[in-house]
Parts: structure tokens; sequence; C-alpha cells
């Protein structure tokens, strides 16, 4: 039988607001949803994990195949490197869990007067030439895929979110 790899990462921006984002990942952590599992084989049910920002609401997904049933929420830790070439600002690929303080390893100098100014990114006072590593904590959805046609080598999945204003 054969193996199937699946990854998606999907990013949206409501036309209200260019910080307000939404993607998603099959869940590849240890721990995770699929107990580090990132190949499936046809049938397999799949543990997927939804980050959104702030300025989106309700998470629902549709697939072209089986089921998707949406989960709670878990917390997930992110280890990022970064670069900032004369630049004075940086993003991350997840939002920066409300609530919660990043770290930084610095493999230069580090930028003075660092402040984050979304949950997605960062700035500092002035351009700065700097490498560095971020760990943060993000929040996610859990969602899983199942019952796809074992005949079926591919399932696509899409999910949609409303603005969380109605």
């Amino acid at each position: 039988m054969a193996i199937i790899t699946a990854s998606v990462t999907i990013g949206f921006q409501t036309p209200d607001s260019a910080s307000a984002s939404m993607s998603a990942e099959v869940d590849g952590r240890p721990a995770g949803l699929n107990s580090g599992k990132t190949s499936f084989a046809p049938g397999d049910s799949v543990g997927m994990l939804v980050y959104k920002t702030s300025g989106i609401g309700t998470v629902s997904a549709q697939a072209s195949s089986g089921n998707v049933v949406m989960g709670g929420l878990v917390d997930v830790s992110v280890e990022e490197d970064f670069t900032m070439a004369n630049q004075d600002s940086f993003s991350v690929s997840k939002p920066v869990k409300a609530g919660t303080t990043p770290t930084f390893t610095w493999y230069g100098v580090a930028p003075s007067g660092l402040v984050r100014t979304t949950e997605n990114d960062f700035k500092c006072s002035k351009p700065a030439i700097t490498a560095g590593k971020i760990k943060y904590v993000t929040s996610a959805q859990t969602a899983t895929l199942s019952g796809v046609n074992p005949n079926y080598s591919a399932a696509v999945v899409v999910f949609f979110a409303d603005d969380g204003k109605s």
C-alpha cells in the first residue's frame, strides 16, 4: 500500500484588516493529534491545527471526501529563526498568544526598542542587521479529517471563517 504525504499551509487576509489572518497545517507535533506522523495511508484520519488572529471568528471546514470535525483549542509552542537585514521589523508565522511573552536568542546585536505591534509583527526603534530565534506560544483550533474514501490518494480541505462581528 502506498504512503501519501500530506501537508498544507494556507494564509488568508480579510479586506477589513491586513493583520487578520488564518492558516492551517497538519499537526506534526510528537505529542499532537497524529503522534508526530506527517505521512498517511489512504483512509487514515488526519489531525490538523488551525491558527487565527483575533480578527477571525468561527472556523468551519469542508472536505472533498470524508468529514472534518472542528475541535477545541490547544496551546502550541513555536520556535522560529528570523533575520533583519537593515530592517526595523519582522513577522512570525503564527499569532503570538495574548498574555504570553516570547523569548529571543540573538545571533548578533539585539535591536533596541523591540515591541510587538500586532499578533504576528515586531518592530524596533531603528533598522538593525541581526539574526535571532524567537520562542513563543500560540493557540490553535484542532480539526480532524476522517472517513476519506480509501480509494482516493488525496483530499482537499477548505477552512472557512467569519469576521467574528456577526
